[in-house]
């Protein structure tokens, strides 16, 4: 079995004390969705890619080890999910070109190298949804895990056949659309075949 993880929010937690809506607002230019209630339209669905030299040092920044703490609980669950000799794990991030170095180093910083039979990062600089419904496409994944499930929203459109989990530990009972959600990394297995 062919399982694709996220990073972000999956093994490396945003900054302390910054809202998660926050980082939306910031990482998104569809913002109206992020604070609605109404259902995102996916035509909208756009990420912000940093290009002026002080938006790429800003995002830099804040992805230093102190403000990127790892979690730890889910890397512990990593670990046992691991002792499944059936399973091919991935690493999917949209982490742009020019964080590449940085998240090489926090993967190794926190141990999160071996885990994965290949790691895969946007280096192209694409719009990170089409670039995960590429990656998941030419993997063939049974099964995908991320936190964003705007993004999540988006690739279920696509008719894929890997099996889509919203991760949100603080979600209980949200209205996905069809998307599994898990609030704890471990529920996972109950999905693995």
């Amino acid at each position: 079995m062919k399982i694709g993880f996220d990073l972000d929010r999956i093994f490396i937690d945003f900054p302390p004390f910054v809202p998660p809506r926050l980082i939306d607002w910031l990482y998104k230019r569809s913002l109206r969705e992020i604070f609605s209630l109404k259902d995102h339209c996916q035509k909208d669905l756009a990420y912000s890619i940093p290009k002026s030299p002080v938006s790429k040092l800003v995002r830099r920044t804040s992805h230093i080890s102190p403000l990127r703490p790892p979690i730890k609980k889910n890397i512990k669950i990593l670990s046992q999910i691991l002792l499944n000799p059936t399973l091919n794990l991935y690493l999917i991030s949209s982490r742009y070109q020019f964080l590449e170095k940085l998240t090489y180093k926090l993967l190794h910083k926190y141990d999160l190298m071996t885990p994965f039979a290949k790691i895969f990062l946007n280096t192209s600089n694409e719009q990170p949804h089409l670039f995960k419904e590429k990656i998941l496409k030419k993997l063939n994944l049974d099964l995908f895990i991320d936190d964003d499930l705007d993004l999540l929203r988006y690739l279920q459109t696509k008719n894929l056949k890997t099996k889509l989990l919203w991760y949100n530990p603080s979600c209980k009972n949200c209205e996905t659309h069809g998307i599994d959600t898990v609030t704890n990394l471990a529920e996972i297995i109950e999905f693995i075949k």
